[in-house]
């Protein structure tokens, strides 16, 4: 679990922005039995076509926007581009692994949470190690990349929604 030096700290939350053209991804969701290779206990997961086809993608590069979220709102204003990887597991789960230019690499794990949408959860401490907040982001994806959507709930109790923000694929 990650530490931030401050509440105000929290502007590594990522989320994105901006259109790039057309894409190879196919525009109607549509769902598809997981390869077997990737089959838990001989159930096949349900994936989306434009799950399937953002796995088979491999790194890729996104444009978006990171947000800062504090518990006076959340702004989405700085610009990123950031490669990101995008690991469905046979425990039904979605690892999404990215790394903004000119910061570290960040890993979460997702939990399928319906048809091509996954769900993250995860305290947001301070420096001291206390809790300051619960992140909650749901990850869905779009024909040329994806739409992050964050809701961090304050200790205070406060809710600070984000808005809506895409990352879009950038060309190889």
């Amino acid at each position: 679990m990650a530490r931030w030096g401050s509440l105000l700290g929290l502007a590594a939350i990522l989320s994105g922005c901006g259109s790039l053209g057309p894409s190879a991804l196919p525009a109607t969701p549509t769902t598809a039995p997981l390869p077997t290779e990737l089959v838990s206990g001989g159930v096949p997961q349900q994936l989306t076509d434009l799950e399937l086809a953002v796995g088979s993608l491999g790194e890729t590069s996104y444009s978006g926007y990171s947000c800062v979220i504090a518990p006076a709102g959340c702004a989405c204003e700085t610009p990123v581009i950031q490669s990101a990887l995008f690991t469905f597991t046979p425990d039904n789960r979605l690892l999404y692994a990215f790394e903004p230019v000119g910061a570290a690499r960040v890993e979460w794990q997702l939990d399928h949470a319906g048809v091509n949408q996954w769900s993250y959860a995860a305290p947001l401490r301070d420096s001291s190690g206390n809790t300051q907040a619960l992140l909650l982001a749901l990850l869905s994806f779009t024909t040329d990349g994806y739409i992050l959507t964050q809701v961090t709930t304050m200790s205070t109790g406060e809710t600070v929604d984000c808005p809506d923000v895409i990352f879009h694929r950038l060309p190889k």
